[in-house]
Formats: structure tokens, sequence, C-alpha cells
């Protein structure tokens, strides 16, 4: 049985991650602006257990909680799900799930946690009750939002891009990146396993050893946080992981191409940002923001699984002259000028979809 305490007037957010998506937060901010509410970070829930005792615990420990008006659920959280199809969450207080990694979408979910919520009818049936009732859906990118319907039914969502953090916006325009340098970038943090392949580090390495052999001359470097195993696996003297800057604008104007080559990452914001600071890059087709990259040029996309199709668009590229990379990096640029966060969640927040679920 759930708690019967009940804080008025608050947006309880559940953390995805060790701390919350910016963007995420952004929109739950907004929202609490609109309805005069409390914003409440609560921690990132542990995934369900297959030792019965720790799962027990666990939930537990949830119904110990008190409710809110609302909850703001980042990524699929099975914890939180299970707790409420069982009835130790209040089934009537309402729920917005931000769905921006949505593995579990994918044709060949890439660990067994997605794909048991895939595959098992009963798993399955948690998760389709979570997203349908009392339920809004925040899909980020529209890459899954027919795969959401089809499987699961759902027909209240809002489709939503992600937006770049105002206070970057404006810094990344006025970047002049080096685009005669022979050196490539990848933004990601990569603090689970589970990322290395969301964020294309395999691919990207596979991809660097065969480059280098005909183009020895390129580099590629990988800013953000990661775990000690992850850079010993994949690092080479071509490939490196430089870690986490705290002022990613005076790193970005080193490098003349990214790559984004991720495989089921909804709308990642850090192609964004590379685009808009005037980087050309490449994404897979795997993502949500391959969409913003075919504006400026298809050359830009490249199939997921096709890496002769990779290696080529990279060599090509570094066999533009000047001229050329700069009315690429121009063309990026102004794709990417449509995604100021603040817009895009004034824009998306106003649908009669949202507005009619929070004022139900």
């Amino acid at each position: 049985m759930y708690s019967t305490v009940h804080v008025m007037n608050t947006i309880f957010f559940y953390i995805g991650e060790k701390k919350p998506h910016h963007f995420h937060l952004s929109i739950a901010r907004k929202i609490c602006k609109e309805k005069n509410y409390t914003l409440k970070l609560i921690r990132r829930l542990p995934p369900p257990s297959l030792n019965p005792v720790l799962e027990i615990k666990q939930l537990y420990d949830l119904s110990k909680l008190p409710s809110a008006d609302i909850y703001f659920i980042e990524g699929l959280q099975g914890t939180f799900y299970l707790a409420r199809w069982l009835g130790i969450i209040n089934k009537n207080t309402k729920t917005i799930n931000i769905i921006a990694e949505p593995l579990i979408f994918l044709d060949d979910p890439p660990n067994a946690k997605w794909w048991l919520l895939k595959n098992i009818p009963i798993f399955k049936s948690m998760l389709k009750k979570a997203l349908m009732e009392n339920s809004l859906n925040i899909i980020v990118g529209n890459m899954y939002v027919e795969t959401l319907k089809k499987e699961f039914g759902v027909d209240r969502y809002v489709g939503m891009p992600a937006g770049i953090a105002d206070h970057l916006y404006i810094s990344l325009k006025k970047i002049r990146p080096n685009l005669s340098s022979n050196r490539i970038v990848m933004l990601a943090s990569l603090l689970s396993k589970d990322r290395i392949k969301w964020k294309g580090i395999d691919l990207a390495r596979a991809i660097m050893d065969e480059v280098v052999k005909i183009n020895p001359n390129l580099k590629l470097e990988v800013i953000g946080e990661y775990l000690p195993e992850i850079k010993e696996e994949y690092e080479t003297e071509y490939f490196r992981f430089v870690g986490f800057k705290t002022n990613l604008v005076s790193s970005l104007k080193d490098y003349a191409l990214a790559l984004s080559l991720g495989y089921g990452d909804a709308f990642p914001v850090a192609s964004l940002e590379t685009m808009l600071a005037g980087i050309p890059t490449i994404t897979s087709n795997k993502i949500g923001t391959s969409e913003v990259a075919k504006k400026a040029s298809k050359d830009l996309v490249i199939d997921y699984f096709n890496l002769s199709d990779a290696i080529d668009k990279i060599l090509n590229y570094f066999k533009l002259d000047l001229k050329k990379r700069e009315e690429l990096s121009l063309k990026v640029r102004k794709v990417a000028t449509q995604y100021k966060e603040s817009e895009i969640i004034d824009k998306y927040i106003k649908l009669e979809n949202l507005q009619d679920f929070l004022e139900a």
C-alpha cells in the first residue's frame, strides 16, 4: 500500500542517472513555473533486482515515500513502474515519462534488462500500463514515436526535439573551429558500459582503426567523463579519452570534424552543440539528430551497419579543400540554430495534449 502522506503542489523528479539531464530538468522547471509548483529531485531508483530480498526492500522503501501531484520520470525506471503496477505507488498520481534513451524500441536491445522489457509478456504488460495509465510521454526526438504507438498503444505523447542550453548557445555560435586540422572529436559521457554502444564508442574505434591506415595523421579525442575500464579497452594513440572539460567552448575550437555515431540515442544534444560550433558532424542513422545533419548534407549521415560507408565519408571529408569545409561548417551551424533550449521548451509546452494532461 502506498503512503497516505501527500505533498501538495509539488513535482517529484526521479533522476535517471547520477544527475539530471539539463534539458529534462529545464522541462520540469518550466512546468513548475506554469503551474506554480515546487520541484523536488529524487535520487535515481536502483533497477529491479533478481534478488527477491533486495527487491522487496527497494519496494518497501518506495512505499514510505510521500506522494506528489506529478511524478516526472527521467528514463524508463523499472523499479518505479513495478511499484506503481503493484499499487505501492499511487496509480492515480499523474506521471510524465521522459523517453530519451529508448533502447527498448530497437530491434536488438543491447542488454538483458531491455530485452526482458521488450519480449517477456508480464514485463511488457507492466511497461504498457506505466506508459498508458494516467501518464503522458514526452518522447525526445521522433525516431520511436511509431514504435511506441504500435507496440504499446501509446496515444498520449509529445514528440519534442532536445535543445542546446541557453548559456552555451551564444558561446558556441561564436566559435571558429580549426577546420584545417586533422583532429576529430566525440562528446560522450561514459559512466556505464551500456553507453559504449549507445554513444557509438565501439563503432568509432572500429572506424578509426581503418581510417588511420589510409590517413595516419588523423586523431580522435573523446571529451566527457568515462569509466577507467572503458578507456583501458578502447584507447589507442589515435583514439584518446581526454576527460570532462570545464570549458567546452574553448576546447571545441581545435577540431575539424565531429562524430556522433550512437545506437538508440534519441536526440543527443552533443551533436547539436558541435554543429552549432560550426564543426561538421557525421551522425549515424540510428540517432534522432541524423535528421538535423541531413539538412546540411546527406554526406553527414552514415548507415550504422555499413562500416565502409562511415570510413569513406570521413576520409572524403578530409580530402575537401578548406573552402568546401567552411561551406559545410556554415550549413551545419545554420541548421543547429533552430535548437535553442528555451525556445524549444516554450514552443512544445503549449501543445494541447500536454496542457490538457496538466489541467485534467
